[in-house]
């Protein structure tokens, strides 16, 4: 069958590939799961923001984690040009590889096409399952199928090989991980060279693709409580920077979060109060962010006003970092860490962000200068916020 085929091409280009490279790739694949630790939720969350409708769903039952969204489909190319890359890459062969995402800057929160692979930080048994309703393009042709694949972190030990796997395939994986631990015991074959084809989806995947989600994330665990702490991390942050991203979320928008029998729900406040943004249109920050290589022609700039003591730099969704002014949270494109854990205010790309950040403040301050009376009133010389361009009405304190 099509679906078949698409495993088998995938394969045959792996099966191929040069020693050197596996050394290399699989190196990179361990280092991903390093540095994303802690921040797996966050990861799959950014995916399915980029790809959802309406509706996100962040479940754990037992010891498994689920993470599924509604919206735009898993698609696959058919005949995909492994060997020449002149075909238009798919969410399959982005997703079965390293550093090849298809998102860009300006379009989508997640792009690095690394962070997928921070799954394996918290698997317990190193594979994640997904679960797709998807569609199979074969030339100008579209096709819907259900599809599913299991991808492993690494093949590393010859005894303990899938046994799902053709014996071929088996005999491929097993030859190239003797190649590569012949100078690197510690090394072994990146998982996603030979995504393992899931036939048949349980009642629950099942149950979920009637609900309208059309992709399932699933990551069986071990360590529960560190499972827990991420919930409970997340439920005290918000999301209200993703409308920046994406506008054309509905208010309905919601992001239901299930552990166990507790359950809370997000959501994304169109036109709060609280809420206020810009583009910054300047051509020093414009000269910055082309010098530290980042591509992005209009950066925006955005805070919210909280209730609480805790405010953080976000980068659509939160760093580590905290805030200057405790009740208010910032967000810009900034240019993070690889774990998205920090801001880099080092080198070239570090005066791309420190620029951000000054026009984040002038944001802040050039909007509570509209609610000073007349005669007390200051002026800002303000270097990438136009003053007059964010003037507000109506605007109410609620502190």
């Amino acid at each position: 069958t099509l679906e078949q085929k698409l495993f088998q091409d995938h394969y045959k280009y792996y099966s191929e590939i040069g020693i050197e490279t596996i050394k290399q790739q699989s190196g990179q694949v361990e280092q991903v799961s390093l540095d994303y630790q802690g921040r797996v939720i966050y990861e799959l969350l950014q995916n399915a923001f980029d790809t959802a409708e309406q509706n996100i769903l962040v479940q754990v039952i037992g010891n498994s984690l689920y993470v599924a969204n509604d919206g735009i489909k898993f698609n696959y190319i058919a005949n995909y040009d492994y060997k020449n890359g002149t075909s238009k890459r798919g969410d399959f062969q982005s997703l079965c590889s390293i550093s090849t995402s298809t998102k860009t800057v300006s379009k989508s929160i997640g792009n690095k096409g690394v962070g997928f692979k921070s799954v394996f930080s918290i698997a317990k048994d190193g594979y994640v399952n997904i679960f797709t309703k998807g569609e199979i393009h074969l030339d100008k042709i579209q096709t819907e199928e259900n599809i599913s694949f299991r991808i492993y972190d690494s093949f590393k030990d010859v005894s303990n090989l899938p046994t799902e796997f053709d014996k071929t395939i088996i005999e491929i994986i097993t030859n190239k991980i003797k190649l590569v631990q012949k100078e690197r015991s510690d090394r072994g074959v990146p998982g996603y060279y030979f995504p393992l084809h899931i036939e048949r989806e349980d009642d629950f995947i099942k149950k979920l693709f009637d609900d309208g989600f059309v992709t399932v994330i699933e990551i069986p665990f071990q360590n529960k409580e560190e499972v827990k702490n991420l919930f409970e991390e997340i439920e005290k942050i918000h999301f209200e920077f993703i409308q920046l991203k994406h506008k054309d979320y509905p208010n309905s928008f919601a992001i239901n979060f299930v552990y166990d029998d507790q359950e809370y729900t997000k959501s994304i406040t169109k036109n709060s109060r609280r809420f206020f943004s810009a583009l910054v249109e300047n051509d020093e920050i414009k000269k910055l962010a082309k010098e530290a290589g980042v591509l992005i022609e209009k950066p925006e700039i955005a805070f919210l006003i909280k209730d609480k003591p805790d405010g953080l730099i976000y980068n659509y969704l939160p760093t580590q970092v905290a805030s200057p002014f405790k009740y208010v949270d910032f967000h810009g494109d900034f240019h993070t860490t690889v774990d998205r854990k920090s801001i880099n205010f080092d080198g070239k790309i570090g005066n791309y962000n420190r620029a951000l950040y000054k026009a984040c403040i002038e944001l802040y301050l050039s909007v509570l200068k509209n609610f000073v009376y007349s005669e007390f009133e200051v002026s800002l010389n303000c270097k990438f916020v136009k003053n007059h361009s964010y003037r507000v009405r109506n605007f109410k304190w609620e502190l």
